[in-house]
């Protein structure tokens, strides 16, 4: 499991110079549990866009700094098995009158979803 996110973020960075990040499968631009994911042919990605309020803001998932830049970030999940809940913990952290500020919120969703997260409010 931790190899799988290990992968993951790996591949999220690599492809985000690109324009776009793949989270283990294929990518586009831009609760405390791991996404538990078994690698199949048959699943189907989410989508998880996040908004953020700077450019330059970090963003982790499960513990994973995602590198990139940008105030609007989008993942391609990889393929998740049918009728099963995934969750990702998602923290960004970025400066605000001279303070860091950091704000975490869970994401629950199933195969094929896509999902928003605005840090922006």
């Amino acid at each position: 499991m931790r190899k799988l996110l290990v992968c993951v973020a790996v591949c999220a960075a690599l492809s985000l110079s690109a324009g776009s990040l793949l989270a283990g499968g294929e990518g586009e631009a831009t609760g405390t549990a791991s996404v538990k994911t078994t690698p199949t042919e048959k699943g189907r990605p989410s989508k998880i866009r996040v908004f953020l309020p700077t450019a330059d803001a970090k963003l982790y998932f499960d513990d994973n700094l995602i590198k990139g830049e940008g105030d609007k970030r989008s993942f391609r999940s990889p393929a998740l098995e049918e009728g099963k809940r995934y969750t990702y913990k998602v923290v960004a952290v970025w400066a605000e009158n001279g303070r860091q500020v950091t704000h975490e919120t869970s994401v629950i969703f199933h195969a094929g979803q896509d999902v928003s997260i605005d840090f922006r409010r």
